[in-house]
């Protein structure tokens, strides 16, 4: 993915502070973009560690990093690739990645079902772990956890 060169206006910021920015989001957990561009300003660190200049007034507007996001979704195959590469060179580094995995089962917003056609929430969230077959209340039987 090359850098998006606009035909006029301000240069764009390059791809791998944008990136990084981006990746920082998931790995601090923040909500949305106006909640990373308040860690951003608030954190000089996270700001280096970025790449972008230690003056917070210099950082990408919030729809900056919003097109951003848009233009990695036409780039999907080589975001996958990279993620996959990224995750077999830290197995490679330990090897016992993955074999535990714990899954956070609070609510993400989304904007793909505005009508809310389907359950906000799974009913047994507040449960940490299950192993063994489970009863749901509809009268099925599943196998969660180890066999």
């Amino acid at each position: 993915m090359r850098a998006y060169r606009p035909a006029a206006g301000r240069p764009s910021y390059p791809i791998r502070e944008m990136w990084r920015a981006y990746v920082a989001s998931f790995v601090l957990n923040l909500a949305n973009t106006n909640a990373l561009i308040r860690e951003l300003r608030n954190n000089d660190r996270l700001r280096r560690l970025c790449g972008f200049r230690s003056d917070p007034k210099l950082l990408p507007h919030r729809r900056t990093f919003n097109r951003f996001i848009q233009r990695l979704g036409h780039h999907h195959d080589q975001v996958e690739a990279v993620l996959v590469g990224v995750t077999n060179e830290l197995k490679a580094v330990l090897p016992d990645m993955g074999d535990v995995v714990a899954i956070d089962s609070t609510p993400v917003r989304t904007h793909s079902d505005p009508r809310r056609s389907l359950p906000v929430t799974e009913p047994y969230s507040s449960i940490g772990a299950l192993s063994g077959p489970c009863q749901s209340p509809q009268g099925g039987s599943s196998r969660v956890g180890s066999p």
